[in-house]
């Protein structure tokens, strides 16, 4: 049984490198348990189609678990949760109903989670395809007919697929690691063919919304439907390539933490791999989740409107884009209204000054003549 769990003895020689890294990995891990908590919680107030905001949602509740998930196993791996080897290898032998081990079941619950997390961000970006391509072929009619079932059947199918593909890896059944992983990783090549089209098919529809005789209202609210969907494809573009390239380097750590040749010859190097797996996970999620805010200058100022989220990316990228993250004085109503009586009292007194000049010019010319 392929369990995502790797204990950290007393005499591996590398404990304590090991064991920082974990530790690391913890205090990230926590650090972004109340991170995507406070995206959670702002996620209503998106101003995003709702089968977009469910999807995404969808895969960043998924994430809050598997951080839960990933700590409890880690506190198994330095000795926190008490677990024996002999205990582990006599469960192993059973079926799930079967189990009698209390701390085994929750290894076991967390490992599967796990697995099917894993299974998730890598077909999370093939979902987002659908779902734009869906907006495409509708899209005189998705923002008004808002099409629920879309997203139901997209995030009900991934996760019943989820856990029965993370249930079939545990069990080494099928497959073996090596091909599920690159079934994971064909999901993200798939995915990237797919927005390449639909971005090239939204572009000439909107050329040929441009040429074509229809009714100008209509033509008006197609080309914002196109447009919107242009602008959340170029958005979702960016997020799409950093996964695929962090899944290509994560499916090699985990191809080789569980391989049966590596674990009997290099086991250190077994636990290393492992190691690195989880932090870069960790890590990975951090930069998706900058990405995804910062990529695009549009959906950058949108997104920094939310409190939470400007004060997490601020420390890092606060320099960077240091207009974007100035918080802009709110003025009073009465202040508002000055403003705007002052500024239009000086349009029309320029406005004045100019039709003078105009008159003044056109006597001298009269005189002239």
């Amino acid at each position: 049984m392929l369990i995502q769990y790797h204990k950290i003895s007393n005499n591996d020689p590398n404990r304590i490198q090991l064991l920082s890294m974990i530790f690391c990995e913890i205090i990230l891990l926590i650090f972004e348990l109340f991170e995507f908590a406070a995206i959670i919680f702002n996620m209503s107030r998106y101003q995003f189609h709702f089968n977009l905001k469910v999807v995404v949602g969808y895969a960043i509740f998924a994430y809050w678990f598997d951080i839960i998930a990933r700590i409890t196993i880690a506190f198994f791996e330095i000795g926190l949760f008490n677990l024996d080897d002999q205990t582990i290898a006599v469960e192993t032998e059973k079926l799930p109903w079967n189990y009698k081990n209390m701390f085994f079941m929750l290894l076991f619950c967390c490992s599967t989670y796990r697995v099917y997390f894993m299974f998730l961000i890598c077909s999370v970006t093939l979902l987002l395809a659908v779902e734009r391509f869906l907006a495409t072929i509708w899209v005189s009619t998705y923002e008004s007919v808002q099409h629920k079932w879309v997203s139901i059947v997209l995030t009900s199918t991934n996760s019943i697929a989820g856990i029965f593909g993370s249930l079939l890896f545990h069990y080494e059944l099928i497959f073996d690691t090596a091909v599920w992983c690159s079934l994971g990783l064909c999901f993200n090549f798939v995915s990237i063919f797919l927005y390449v089209i639909l971005f090239n098919s939204n572009k000439s529809k909107i050329e040929l919304c441009q040429t074509r005789e229809i009714t100008q209202s209509y033509t008006l609210s197609l080309r914002f439907q196109l447009n919107e969907n242009l602008k959340i494809m170029n958005w979702i573009k960016n997020s799409i390539l950093v996964v695929t390239c962090f899944n290509t380097l994560l499916a090699g750590f985990l191809i080789a933490s569980n391989n049966e040749y590596l674990k009997n010859d290099y086991p250190v190097l077994v636990k290393c791999c492992h190691t690195f797996l989880n932090l870069g996970i960790a890590i990975y999620a951090q930069v998706v989740f900058f990405v995804a805010i910062l990529a695009d200058r549009h959906f950058r100022t949108y997104f920094l409107r939310f409190k939470p989220i400007r004060v997490f990316t601020k420390p890092f990228f606060g320099r960077i884009f240091p207009e974007d993250f100035k918080i802009k004085k709110i003025l009073s109503t009465s202040d508002e209204t000055n403003v705007y009586f002052s500024k239009l009292s000086l349009q029309w007194d320029e406005q004045i000054i100019r039709s003078s000049h105009v008159v003044v010019a056109k006597k001298k010319r009269f005189w002239r003549v």
